[in-house]
Formats: structure tokens, sequence, C-alpha cells
């Protein structure tokens, strides 16, 4: 009934066809078919000639495809069907129109869309993906080819959000298992991803990533297969990868080839106009990797990135005022830079502003930056909930209550995200501090044992094996402190600086002394 509707131009009712669509018995081989089918239109939008018969294909497949009728509409002008272009048109207009009332394709707020292929729930960074490219045609906002965009471009591209939530749910159940079972979103991603879809070859990289080093080399696959498709996002994803593995890499032509190949994927995301990609490229200038020659023209990327208003870039270029770095110390501008971006929502910035007046002679705390703090701690962002329990500890820009901030402390602890990072920074406060009511080295202990158990990556960081070894001599286990010490000063001569090693150093000392680390709360 309803594609019938849609058959004769009537998208009313868009929301209701696409949840019907989505129900029929072979929803599963449609949804291969039109994003199969739509992928290779957006290779031939400049050959209208061959849009007539795929078009037709996409629309039969599923008649509420914008890029479908968009399709026909530039076959029918292109051969003077003048009828048949005006109906198609209409239907571009009706469509379109029914996607804006549907979000306003952002994260809050995204754009219902049947399509998966490089317009899911990810960000789609512009050039976005299929059916925000679309979107912005239809809108008479068509992006730029990437070979037109300048490095530099004074308008940021725009992240547009597309909600397929309903299109996954259905294709997890397509792929259920024989006992019924409905495919996870994993697995549901990685056949997405076997079979060429960008989006899922992106996320698909990412969490390969994240859990082993052994996946790197698949990742690095997946992404580069996600690049060649016209993904941003990959392109980005693939920068950091090769960043991450650089850093993981000794000294020689293989670490510089990484290095390479990271600045070669960020000056293609610069060249396209990406706020980010100018972000994570100055970044990698300015700590001199890649030599102290290309220090100032990493300075400059963080510039034009901040007037994109990239809020992250703020913080970079704030701290570069603040130390003096590249640029005339001007601590007022760096005040000044990290307060837009806190103004901007961006969480990191209000933490970052807070931080900034903490560290000033003596601490203070604006009533602003206090209320932006309280409000990310409620909603448990951990970095807030951290900082938060740090000043209640100690009475700091706020009255002291080492009741509250224990409590802070341990809900950070045990966040469901484990971040090693924050559990090494709450075990090594309950391990260290001089506040009696706050130290608890039976709690530090069982953390940092869980912890270290479940991560073999951290097993490997110096800091961590630092922390560890602290929390055994705080229960009064020496010989493990001492075990585990050794490995941390090893550790720290192969990774990091001698003014670190000498701390390690001496806290081996202390413990083969038998004799605990304290000092004030961090």
């Amino acid at each position: 009934m309803l594609e019938a509707e849609a058959r004769t131009g009537n998208f009313t009712r868009l929301a209701e066809l696409r949840a019907g669509w989505l129900q029929l018995p072979d929803a599963g081989v449609r949804i291969q078919h039109v994003t199969e089918y739509e992928a290779q239109t957006l290779q031939m939008l400049d050959q209208p000639l061959r849009l007539g018969a795929i078009g037709t294909a996409i629309v039969d497949a599923y008649p509420g495809s914008l890029l479908g009728h968009m399709a026909l509409a530039s076959f029918y002008d292109r051969v003077g069907q003048t009828a048949d272009a005006t109906r198609e048109h209409a239907a571009v207009n009706a469509i379109g129109a029914a996607l804006q009332k549907s979000g306003d394709g952002t994260s809050a707020n995204p754009y219902a869309a049947i399509c998966h292929q490089r317009c899911h729930r990810l960000s789609a960074f512009s050039r976005p993906g299929r059916a925000g490219f679309d979107l912005l045609r239809h809108r008479g906002q068509s992006p730029a080819p990437q070979s037109a965009r300048q490095p530099g471009s004074a308008k940021p591209l725009k992240t547009i959000v597309f909600d397929v939530t309903p299109t996954f749910t259905r294709l997890q159940q397509v792929h259920a298992g024989e006992n019924g079972k409905p495919a996870s979103l994993p697995q549901l991603l990685f056949e997405m991803a076997r079979h060429g879809d960008s989006g899922a070859q992106t996320t698909a990289a990412t969490q390969l990533m994240r859990e082993e080093l052994s996946h790197q080399t698949s990742a690095f696959r997946l992404l580069q297969q996600a690049v060649t498709d016209g993904n941003l996002y990959a392109r980005l994803a693939l920068a950091q990868g090769y960043l991450n593995a650089y850093n993981g890499e000794p000294e020689g032509d293989q670490r510089k080839e990484l290095l390479n190949r990271a600045i070669e994927q960020l000056e293609q995301g610069v060249h396209a106009g990406s706020d980010i990609a100018m972000l994570e490229l100055g970044r990698v200038y300015i700590s001199g990797f890649a030599g102290d020659a290309k220090k100032p023209d990493g300075v400059a990327l963080i510039q034009q990135s901040v007037a994109l208003n990239q809020p992250a870039a703020m913080l970079v270029l704030a701290r570069l005022y603040n130390d003096g770095d590249g640029v005339p110390k001007d601590v007022q501008k760096a005040r000044a830079l990290l307060l837009q971006a806190a103004s901007m929502d961006f969480a990191d910035g209000k933490l970052a502003y807070a931080q900034f007046q903490l560290a000033s002679t003596p601490p203070t705390l604006d009533d602003q930056s206090r209320t932006w703090l309280q409000e990310l701690a409620k909603a448990e962002h951990p970095n807030a909930m951290l900082m938060l329990a740090g000043i209640q500890a100690r009475g700091i820009a706020v009255p002291k209550d080492v009741r509250a901030a224990k409590k802070l402390y341990r809900a950070v602890a045990n966040n469901p995200a484990k971040n090693p990072e924050l559990i090494n920074d709450v075990v090594w406060t309950f391990t260290v501090t001089d506040e009696p009511q706050l130290r608890d080295a039976r709690e530090a202990l069982k953390l940092m044992d869980a912890m270290m158990a479940s991560n073999q990556d951290a097993n490997r960081n110096p800091a961590y094996l630092d922390t560890w070894a602290a929390a055994y001599a705080a229960n009064g286990k020496f010989p493990r402190a001492i075990e585990l010490q050794e490995m941390a000063v090893k550790a720290a001569k192969d990774q990091l600086s001698d003014d670190v090693v000498k701390v390690m150093s001496d806290h081996l000392a202390a413990f083969k002394r038998g004799e605990t680390v304290t000092e004030k709360t961090p």
C-alpha cells in the first residue's frame, strides 16, 4: 500500500514506508542491493546517460531512495523527457523535505535513513556518505570535489549524522544464527565490512586496533579499503593508527615509513578541508617528529583549525600561548581560547579551563567553572569526577569533603569503561596520599591487581608498574613490590626521561629499605 503510494509520487508517509520496507521478508537482500547500487551511482553522477537503468533499479528496490530519484531526474533531464524529469524532481523535493523534518543532522537529532553504507550512526564527515551527499545536493550545498578543495579552506566541513538503527536491527535479525539469536553488532559490522561497506570497515578496524596490537595489519587493510571509497573518517583513523604504530616502533626505517604514511593521510585530509586533519597534522609538526623546521607549519595548521572553530585545536593553541612554545607567550590569549572552547559546550574545554584556573597562584575556580565541573561530574564524566575529587580532598576552591572525594574516586575506578590511566590515578591516590581518611592500601591493591590481570598492555607501562609496586609496598608486601619496581625501572629506562627513571629508582631504594611512598594528595 505505502509502496504503491510512493510509486505515484506520494511521500507524505515516508517514515511509515521506511519502517514497513524494513520488515519485508526479503529486506536483507533489498538493503544489500540498494547500498551496492547507490555506491555505483555515486561513481557516475557526472555521467547522466548511465543513471537511468541504475536509478530504476534503486527505486524498484526501495521507492523512498532520494539518490535513486535524483539519478532518474538527472537521466531524464539529459535525454529531454520533460514530463518524467518533472515527476522525478518532485519526488526528490518531497523526499528531501521529509528527511529534513526527521531531524537536523546533529548527534542529538540525526536524520532518519535507510542507507547504512557510509552514513550510519558514526559521524559522517563531509565529503559525506551517500545520504549525506544527497541531502546536501538537495539543499543546493553540493560539496566541492576533494581535488578542488584548498588547504586551509575558510569553511569547515560539515558533519551530518544519520540514524540507521532500524536498518541495523533488521540486519541483525537477517543474519541471525542457527539458534535464531540475532547477530551481534560486531558480527554484523565484520560481515558488512567483508562486503565492502566503508563505514563498517572503519568501525571494525578501530575496534581491532583497540583490542590487540596483533590485529594492526588487518585493521590497516580495512581502513585502506575504506579510504579508497572516499571515507574521510577512515583516512583520519588510518593516520592515527600509523601514528600509534610509530610511537611503539624502535628507531629505524620502519618507524620513519610509518610517520610518512601518517603525514600523507593527514595532508590529504587537510587538502579536503578537514579541521581535524589540520589539528592532527599540526600536532605532529609541533611535536618535532618531522623535524624542527616543520614546527612553524604546525603552529599555522593549529591556527587554521582554530579559525574553523575546532575546540580541540583551541586547547592546543592555548597551551602554546601559555608556554610560549612557537608563539609569543600570552597567558591572556591562552585563557581566552580555553574559555572559548568551554563556551562551545566542549567537555574537554570546560575541564581545561578549570585546570587553567586551578594552576594559578593561589588556585581559584570561578562560579561558571565550578558549575561546569559539578555538572560534568554528575553526568559521570570520569575526568571531571577525578578533578572534582582531587580538589574536594584538598579543599581547594571548594569546601573540603574527603568522604565525597573518596566516593568519586571509587566511581571512577569502577566505571565500566575500565580506563587504565584513570584507574592508575585512583590507585596512586589511595596508595600514597597523606590524607588518612582517603588512604586505602587494600582497595588500591585490589583495583590494581584486577586492572593489570585484565590488560596485558598495562603490564608493559612503567608508570602503571610503579603504581602497582607502590600498592604492594603499602600493604607490607615488599618482596613483590621490589620485583615489580625493578620491572618498572627497566621499562622506564627504555621509554621515559632520566628524571622519571631517577624517581622510580628512588622508589625502588625505598622499598628495599622497607619504606612506602607518601606524598601530598595528587
